[in-house]
């Protein structure tokens, strides 16, 4: 049994994991009923889930509550929200495109109703976000796992990947924890023989796997090594989430050796790997 911080750590991950997946559910909720009720304001800001977006949306989420709001109100509303980013140019603006809107005329008053909700409880499981993040960071600060260190890994992504991998002593060699992690290439069975095909296997951990490809995607935009190896493959006519999947095999193979040797990433090319 792995040691009580990282069975911590693993349950607190996944806790925060399943409440970002919430999180974007209400988003596409409260997406949809924009498109019905005020199809224009995904134009109004850069972010529509801004702090300064969610607060007016949280006041007046379709164009009749904006129309019926003084410019003066809603200007002080956008400037306190936005630190001053915003004024009353801005709030005047905003008044004409609701003016404009082609929205539905009607169940408005319940739309409203049910913005004003949605947004509420996002807001509310953001601050738990914080909340669990900061619990993580100190689990995981705690332990010293190096992860930091390895290419695409951020702050984000070293717990899920600590706690979802557990002892590294469980892996004898880094192709078991490729297995473990469900990126090892899928076999196909036929006339009693076996031969291997470029989709992975996706056995174990989805939380891991997810984890692994994320920060394969970043380590092809800071590591040369790897960039090399993605235009390498990509120039072979390989597919991209094949060579995706190769990163990530090479990914596991450097967090398998730093986890077993207990000491920081150096360089690619001074890892051992077995993976083509």
């Amino acid at each position: 049994m792995p040691e009580e911080n990282l069975l911590s750590l693993k349950q607190l991950t996944r806790f925060s994991s399943n409440i970002v997946d919430n999180v974007s559910s209400l988003k596409v909720q409260v997406i949809g009923l924009l498109d019905k009720v005020f199809p224009e304001y995904k134009k109004l800001f850069c972010d529509t889930f801004g702090t300064t977006s969610k607060q007016l949306l949280l006041n007046c989420p379709t164009p009749d509550d904006i129309i019926k709001i003084s410019t003066t109100k809603l200007a002080n509303l956008l400037s306190k929200h936005s630190k001053g980013r915003f004024d009353k140019d801005t709030a005047l603006h905003i008044k004409e495109v609701a003016k404009s809107s082609f929205g539905i005329k009607f169940t408005t008053d319940a739309c409203s109703f049910e913005i004003k909700q949605l947004i509420n409880q996002i807001i509310f499981l953001e601050s738990q976000i914080d909340e669990v993040s900061k619990e993580i960071r100190e689990l995981y600060n705690k332990l010293d796992s190096h992860l930091l260190s390895v290419p695409g890994v951020g702050v984000n992504l070293a717990p899920i990947i600590l706690a979802e991998i557990g002892d590294i002593n469980n892996f004898d060699k880094p192709s078991k924890l490729i297995a473990f992690t469900g990126t090892d290439p899928s076999e196909n069975q036929s006339s009693n023989k076996l031969s291997s095909n470029d989709k992975t296997s996706k056995r174990g951990s989805p939380y891991l796997r997810h984890a692994i490809y994320t920060a394969s995607l970043v380590a092809i935009s800071n590591e040369p090594e790897l960039r090399a190896y993605y235009d390498k493959k990509i120039s072979e006519g390989k597919h991209h989430f094949v060579v995706l999947a190769g990163i990530s095999r090479k990914l596991l193979t450097i967090i398998y050796y730093i986890l077993k040797e207990n000491r920081d990433y150096i360089r690619y090319d001074n890892i051992k790997d077995n993976q083509n």
